[in-house]
């Protein structure tokens, strides 16, 4: 199988920039989200970057039950 033949699972973390654009808001939108505490920033160890749970911003849109 070539590589373009596999299919690459969407990573469970995105950066500011990917989750904006996931969410289809702008930046500054998912940091009010995180400092209202509607989402977790995600500290990556050794460098200065935050990640998003794709996970956590799916359960944003979805009905409560």
């Amino acid at each position: 199988m070539t590589m373009a033949a596999q299919e690459v699972a969407p990573s469970p973390w995105l950066t500011k920039a990917e989750a904006a654009d996931y969410m289809r808001v702008d930046a500054r939108t998912i940091d009010r989200w995180a400092s209202a505490g509607r989402i977790t920033k995600h500290r990556v160890a050794g460098i200065q970057s935050v990640r998003f749970s794709r996970a956590e911003l799916d359960a944003l849109v979805q009905p409560e039950d």
